[in-house]
């Protein structure tokens, strides 16, 4: 374990109530053990993230994920408002939350995702099975523990888990947001490659949401961002 903050964490929190189990861990390799894989990751993760955010080695990487991160909250809360099933501001929180999971694989190893960025905009990989191939573990299990770490209601857990399998209204919730995450995309936002040639109508219609709404969007990511309240 090279990173020393993680290091010192780790042993911090080995010997917390909640894992210690007797002596005191002084051993990073036992300490490890003691917390176990999915600890250490979620660890690793929330360390990452605040060191990001605070300009860290992942804070292009963060701004390029946040950036597309508002442009879908934008297109949710646009696309919600002809609808009574969800308040426009859930549509927002929700949009901005969906790839939480995401912003935490970037912080764990900014170096893995930037590879992973890379390698997607040829079209010849998909950015979801990189990310599981590159880390082990998926954005979708990523956006779970943050949701859980955070107390969030189930529907934002709902939503940053990707777990469609909900009753009607937050299967809905999802179906939206994860829409206009690809409109978001579309407009050449984030780190994946857009659908070719495929526009925001079509992307609605297939996602099973009226294709008109897509006449209430901008027409460009520019556009769409210099209007932060639509």
């Amino acid at each position: 374990m090279r990173d020393a903050s993680l290091a010192a964490q780790v042993l911090h929190t080995a010997n917390a109530a909640r894992f210690a189990g007797g002596r005191e861990v002084t051993d990073v390799l036992r300490a490890t053990v003691r917390m176990g894989q999915d600890s250490i990751r979620r660890l690793a993760i929330t360390l990452g993230m605040r060191q990001g955010l605070k300009g860290g080695p992942a804070g292009d990487l963060h701004k390029v994920l946040l950036e597309h991160a508002t442009a879908t909250a934008l297109i949710a809360q646009t696309l919600s408002s002809k609808q009574t099933e969800w308040d426009p501001a859930v549509c927002y929180t929700g949009g901005l939350l969906r790839n939480m999971g995401a912003l935490g694989l970037a912080s764990w190893s900014p170096e893995r995702f930037e590879t992973i960025r890379e390698a997607s905009k040829s079209n010849e990989f998909d950015a979801r099975t990189w990310e599981t191939t590159q880390f082990g573990i998926s954005r979708e299990t990523v956006g779970e523990w943050l949701a859980v770490e955070w107390g969030l209601p189930q529907e934002f857990k709902a939503v940053m888990a990707g777990d469609a399998h909900q009753d009607g209204r937050i299967e809905l919730l999802i179906r939206l947001i994860d829409a206009a995450g690809s409109v978001a995309t579309s407009y050449g936002l984030g780190v994946e490659a857009p659908e070719p040639e495929r526009s925001a109508a079509e992307i609605l219609e297939r996602a099973g949401l009226d294709p008109t709404l897509a006449d209430d969007l901008p027409e460009t990511a520019a556009e769409l961002l210099e209007n932060p309240v639509l």
